[in-house]
């Protein structure tokens, strides 16, 4: 449905509507005597979830979002549009959008004419107009629609609801259109060809500057009125420019290496010109480092991560795999003021796979090892120990944890923890 042409065409009872509310903690449902087990199906069904999601969103955005935020079901589209002159545009199958800040919108004729279509898709429609609202948020309501457009569609589960959208659009190999049209022009969610190009652009700006960079851009678009500066102050480039290494990116065709050296020195400027890690880096603390960097052909994307640590073993290379009733021998050398090790054997069983959904809510890795036995060697001239460690018999398939503990400065340091795989039982 069109967007009404004239004050006409809104009726003068919209004025006298009487919303009735259910709150939870975080949200209040808001609607009308004529949709109240919609309302119902809503809390009972998705409240966990969205709250959940909500503190998900402001762990990843590092901001807080003005709560209570407003999930408001409207009858119609024509209610939507007559209560909200300057609401984004709706496409006729379009279940939800968004006002403003702080509100969600939700249009029942169209959910109830399709409920199945409703029950697919509503988790994903909600963390969409979540990831919006806090972009509106964070640009103080001052981003393009279609970036916030792309920033809700990059928080949906690709794998639930990009197959359809690529199809509708008609399998598209390379973008049809610039990101000024693509961020300005106000176009329905439903159009699938766009959309899919407005969540590449966020996919993009995200997988290849990084998380950081994406909401300190979103931060800098009211500083500056307007993203095209917003863009040269936090990514360095010109929209244009951007917008051509996105076109590689988008249509899957590899983005050319010329210059591994300058490829290289562009990553290491990078990370000096974030705070974070040149603070990490130039730790006179930190006596090692770790370099690992990847290249992925068929994208044309380059990645390099850095490991500090403070080295205080040198230790011998241990197996990387062992039987139950193997001699694990342990010969180290202490550095750097470490004193007193104490060696622990854990044990860690093989991973389990999980579900997407099991993966959205971790934030972090936690080793599951648990404590097996100890060993307190002696340490000899030169700051040299040895310990014998048996893996015991009987001993369970998994990975096995040779870690060691030191004291420096009167503090207790992991200073080692090698892993050992053993792949199979033995009795006895």
């Amino acid at each position: 449905m069109a967007a009404p042409s004239a004050q006409t065409d809104c009726p003068e009872s919209l004025l006298d509507f009487v919303w009735r509310e259910k709150p939870a903690n975080d949200f209040v449902i808001l609607y009308t005597a004529s949709h109240v087990s919609l309302a119902e199906q809503i809390h009972q069904n998705y409240t966990p979830v969205l709250e959940a999601e909500i503190t998900r969103y402001q762990q990843a955005f590092g901001s807080e979002l003005l709560l209570p935020i407003t999930i408001r079901i409207y009858p119609s589209p024509l209610e939507y549009y007559c209560l909200n002159p300057q609401a984004p545009a709706l496409g006729p199958e379009d279940l939800h959008s968004h006002i403003g800040e702080r509100e969600i919108a939700l249009i029942a004729n169209v959910i109830n004419r399709s409920p199945t279509t409703w029950e697919t898709r509503a988790v994903n429609a909600l963390r969409h107009e979540i990831a919006i609202l806090f972009g509106e948020q964070l640009s103080a309501g001052e981003a393009p629609p279609g970036l916030l457009q792309g920033l809700g569609g990059y928080f949906e589960d690709p794998a639930e609801t990009f197959p359809a959208r690529y199809q509708a659009a008609g399998s598209p190999v390379r973008p049809d259109r610039g990101w000024q049209r693509l961020w300005e022009e106000d176009v329905s969610v439903s159009d699938s060809l766009v959309f899919l190009q407005q969540t590449s652009i966020s996919a993009f700006l995200i997988d290849i500057y990084g998380w950081e960079q994406f909401t300190a851009f979103l931060r800098r678009i009211p500083e500056v009125q307007g993203y095209r500066q917003a863009s040269q102050d936090v990514y360095g480039e010109n929209l244009q420019d951007l917008y051509a290494y996105w076109q590689r990116y988008a249509n899957g065709t590899p983005a050319p290496v010329e210059d591994w050296h300058e490829l290289v020195q562009t990553a290491q400027r990078e990370l000096m010109n974030s705070p974070g890690h040149r603070e990490t880096i130039l730790n006179p603390e930190n006596t090692a480092v770790g370099i690992g960097m990847a290249y992925h052909p068929e994208l044309g994307e380059f990645r390099l991560a850095q490991e500090f640590i403070q080295e205080y073993l040198d230790q011998e290379p241990l197996p990387e795999t062992a039987q139950p009733g193997e001699v694990l021998e342990v010969r180290s050398r202490l550095l750097n003021g470490a004193a007193d090790p104490l060696i622990n054997l854990d044990y860690e069983p093989f991973p389990e796979p999980m579900s997407v959904e099991k993966l959205r809510q971790t934030g972090e890795y936690r080793s599951q090892a648990v404590f097996i036995l100890a060993e307190t060697p002696a340490v000899a001239e030169g700051q040299r120990y040895r310990a014998d460690i048996i893996l015991p018999l009987g001993s369970r398939a998994g990975y096995y944890h040779v870690r060691t503990w030191v004291s420096v400065a009167g503090e207790e340091v992991l200073a080692g923890d090698v892993v050992v795989t053993v792949k199979g039982e033995s009795g006895g």
